[in-house]
């Protein structure tokens, strides 16, 4: 697909709505196809909108760059999610204490994050940091520890 040869597909004037990593959580994930210009291997993914067209383009950097006329905006939102990304493997690393009562606790960065599991289930856990408890992570129960780990880095990410 190429876009930029398609009549009445704008070529300025786009706004980024969204970034994905497409390996953030998952480092073989299959990278996606930009649909501007049809360049393979695109790890971020910028989230293109524009008033005067329909739907919503997934294109990479260079292609973000030229559609919105900023040379700089779309390689600072990459370099902000592949921060996210280091940051997230420093996370992982940690080691957490297993006590008694069955919880999982990690000091990180002066804040306490508690991994427990469900009193109904003991299949499912849930993570507590700063008064917030979630159960869920990406519209699902956290079935073990990693996940449960990722969703505590989120968690601790997003409030931080």
């Amino acid at each position: 697909m190429n876009l930029w040869e398609t009549p009445g597909v704008p070529h300025k004037g786009w706004v980024c709505t969204g970034m994905i990593d497409l390996r953030e959580d998952d480092p073989l994930a299959e990278l996606e196809i930009c649909e501007m210009c049809g360049k393979e291997g695109i790890r971020y993914v910028h989230v293109m909108e524009h008033p005067q067209y329909p739907q919503l383009v997934q294109a990479g950097r260079v292609c973000a760059e030229n559609m919105e006329n900023d040379y700089n905006a779309p390689g600072k939102r990459e370099r902000d999610l592949l921060n996210r990304y280091n940051r997230k493997m420093t996370f992982l690393k940690k080691e957490w204490q297993h006590r008694q009562n069955g919880n999982y606790v990690l000091k990180f960065k002066g804040k306490y994050l508690t991994i427990m599991p469900s009193t109904y289930n003991k299949n499912n856990f849930g993570v507590i940091y700063d008064g917030q408890s979630i159960w869920n992570y990406k519209g699902r129960k956290i079935s073990d520890i990693w996940t449960a780990k990722i969703a505590a880095f989120d968690i601790f990410d997003e409030l931080r």
